[in-house]
């Protein structure tokens, strides 16, 4: 299906769906930056999970453009499988940007493709099957399934690997920005926790408070904060084993809330070993700790109780 052929597509649906689909069809066209498309004037850079959304928003009007989205994201990939939460296009105002991440400092960074240094949530295998399933050209669809898997196993790979601990099938969040809910209440017992001096937060000028409705806006408490984490990454090089152990955000047991922002890394990758990749996915035991993890493990009632806040 061509780019023209989903807005024919489109003209076809009866009343309020045609209208409420040429709408979102327009936002994201006017969004297209040409190899992905970004979430909007505040964020002129391609997210991890916006990819993945969008990506299946896009698979049944626009079969090029979803496998485009995906594609250029991954082409981010750290050599580690990590999937970095933004991937920067070039000349476009943004903070905090590559000269404040510095994720070159890392051996385990793309080269020559500025990005961040955390992860958000793994809904990507997902993205990837409805792409498949919404596609009008199956025999490309598939091919592109074959292209992605190995991409996906070594992103599921990171996170079960580097992110899980003690046996446990959660994946930890490390930043509030990995979690989908940035600024969300459930991290501010957290992020109280983490007492700064003024010589620790490093220097940084926002602009998302000037773009931006500042009442609506993280406040300087907590920015300090997530900067704060960003610094540590970068002055730890980004490696993995030692940002676990002097990470003083860490985050698992608020995820299970009932919600449907609850447990996403658990069913994101448990849909990862479901069915459709039968034959393909060797990671057994894992699955068997995420499907114990969604169905036995009871919910939390204190969203703050697994926080873990050095001080």
């Amino acid at each position: 299906m061509t780019h023209t052929d989903s807005h024919l597509r489109v003209a076809s649906l009866a009343g309020n769906d045609a209208a409420l689909a040429a709408a979102a069809l327009e936002v994201l066209d006017r969004n297209w930056m040409g190899h992905a498309t970004s979430p909007g004037n505040l964020y002129p850079h391609q997210w991890s999970w916006d990819a993945a959304s969008i990506a299946m928003g896009r698979a049944a009007w626009d079969q090029t453009r979803a496998e485009t989205e995906l594609r250029s994201l991954f082409a981010a990939q750290w050599s580690t499988g990590l999937v970095p939460h933004i991937v920067f296009t070039e000349s476009q105002a943004y903070f905090p940007g590559p000269a404040f991440w510095q994720t070159d400092r890392s051996p385990n960074a793309p080269q020559g493709r500025p990005t961040s240094g955390i992860l958000q949530p793994p809904i990507h295998a997902t993205a990837t099957w409805r792409v498949y399933q919404r596609s009008t050209d199956r025999r490309r669809a598939r091919a592109f399934i074959e292209e992605m898997f190995p991409r996906l196993v070594r992103w599921h790979r990171y996170l079960y690997h580097r992110r899980t601990r003690n046996g446990g099938g959660l994946v930890e969040v490390w930043h509030p920005w990995e979690s989908g809910m940035d600024n969300s209440p459930a991290w501010d017992q957290a992020l109280q926790r983490i007492k700064l001096s003024p010589d620790q937060i490093p220097h940084y000028e926002r602009i998302d408070d000037k773009l931006g409705d500042p009442s609506q806006r993280p406040t300087t408490f907590d920015y300090n904060r997530y900067t704060y984490l960003v610094d540590l990454f970068r002055k730890a090089d980004y490696d993995d084993t030692e940002l676990r152990e002097r990470n003083p955000f860490v985050i698992e047991r608020a995820l299970r809330q009932a919600s449907a922002t609850g447990r996403w890394l658990a069913l994101a990758t448990s849909n990862f070993c479901g069915p459709q990749f039968v034959g393909m996915w060797r990671e057994i035991e894992y699955h068997k700790r995420l499907t114990a993890v969604i169905h036995d493990d009871p919910l939390d009632p204190d969203p703050g109780s697994g926080d873990r806040a050095r001080e």
